[in-house]
């Protein structure tokens, strides 16, 4: 078919974005709900313009990288540092009370705890790459609560490693973590 399938797909990804996202611009909304719009009408959910799987993965991996790495380019470790006191207290304070309240919502609502807890996990994180973006666009990155929220940010996207090693946890039955937990 195409010599170079997966250029030819990021070529699609490129065009289709930009239409929806300067669509979206004349109409006021952020230029990151126009790619989570293009996204979703590019996918397999969508009109199948980009259909296998694995190309999916494939382009969303990429992504990721992409993504990481521009994140990576506005934080510099003298930054992080400033910010370690406000990084440790608050962002674990935050990810511990949502997690909480959410796990105490899911128990009273009769859902199982590991549930619940799964749920908090969720709840406790956000997206960096589109809080900081929205906070370019405001201008809003160097205010004392825009430095804040980054601060909690940070500390987020360092929790998520011992969130997605205790998932497989919350999975499994309790005579089974022993096993599980053997396996990290």
């Amino acid at each position: 078919m195409h010599e170079f399938p997966l250029l030819s797909e990021l070529l699609v990804i490129i065009v289709i974005s930009l239409l929806v996202v300067c669509v979206l611009r004349r109409l006021k909304v952020p230029p990151v709900v126009g790619f989570l719009v293009a996204g979703s009408v590019i996918g397999p959910g969508g009109l199948g313009l980009i259909a296998d799987r694995e190309t999916v993965d494939l382009l969303a991996e990429l992504g990721i990288v992409l993504l990481l790495f521009t994140i990576g380019l506005k934080f510099s470790i003298q930054e992080v540092l400033k910010l370690r006191a406000w990084v440790l207290g608050a962002g674990s304070l935050q990810v511990l009370l949502t997690t909480g309240a959410v796990m105490l919502y899911c128990r009273y609502s009769g859902l199982p705890a590991a549930q619940g807890a799964f749920y908090g996990f969720l709840a406790a994180l956000s997206s960096t790459a589109i809080v900081l973006k929205l906070q370019e666009e405001h201008g809003d990155t160097n205010t004392p609560y825009g430095r804040f929220s980054i601060s909690l940010l940070i500390f987020q996207d360092i929790a998520v490693v011992p969130m997605l090693l205790l998932v497989p946890m919350l999975g499994a039955d309790e005579t089974d973590w022993g096993r599980v937990a053997s396996g990290l």
